[in-house]
């Protein structure tokens, strides 16, 4: 094992993460690719925390963390997740995934049961654009299959007010925030809301969906 300080491996993750952003934009698409990029994160993250480590161990470290965030496990459903997307496919919507992740995201959906409910996954590495930009709602509308849709006939449900929220909105979408602090992140960039587009839970969010 190695011996490491939670506190600080967090914090130097944020620090490696952002530094490696600014240097390898979209997870080093264009240059050594996602694998490579998690590598250096997990690298710059243990040299910034001051963790003693060997090389070996550093790299079978990385590769234990590549192959678990490939996983199902790796993250928490939310509650009241399958009865939201049971409710959509009920209503015959088209669903999609834009997320700003790397390609092992589809992995993690299969893992849950979850891709079936998908027309398409566009992940940010693969796309080649970050949410807010308003290319990813673009490449959405694309791969809806539905000729001629307009953005405003499009819904993004999201938990993140500048990046879900404001995106899709600046991109023409209608938007839902999603987030037990929804009120606190609109509040901390000065941005306005219409009313009935913030939701602190899936559960609290259901009801709305018999408008859509």
């Amino acid at each position: 094992g190695v011996a490491a300080d939670a506190t600080a491996i967090n914090s130097a993750l944020r620090v490696a993460i952002g530094e490696q952003s600014r240097a390898s934009p979209v997870f080093g698409r264009g240059s050594d690719g996602w694998e490579s990029w998690w590598r250096k994160v997990v690298s710059v993250t243990f040299e910034q925390s001051g963790a003693t480590l060997t090389e070996q161990q550093e790299k079978g470290i990385s590769e234990q963390l590549l192959h678990w965030y490939s996983t199902g496990p790796s993250y928490t459903v939310l509650p009241h997740t399958h009865q939201l997307l049971d409710a959509l496919a009920s209503k015959e919507i088209i669903v999609g995934v834009l997320t700003n992740t790397d390609p092992r995201i589809k992995q993690v959906l299969d893992d849950h049961g979850f891709s079936k409910y998908f027309k398409f996954v566009l992940d940010a590495y693969t796309l080649g654009f970050l949410k807010p930009n308003s290319k990813v709602f673009e490449s959405a509308l694309a791969a809806s299959g539905i000729e001629d849709l307009q953005p405003s006939e499009a819904l993004h449900i999201g938990d993140n007010a500048r990046k879900d929220y404001l995106g899709a909105s600046e991109a023409g979408w209608q938007s839902w925030l999603v987030a037990p602090d929804a009120q606190r992140q609109c509040a901390d960039i000065g941005l306005a809301h219409e009313q009935g587009t913030l939701f602190d839970d899936l559960k609290q969010m259901l009801p709305a969906l018999k408008n859509i």
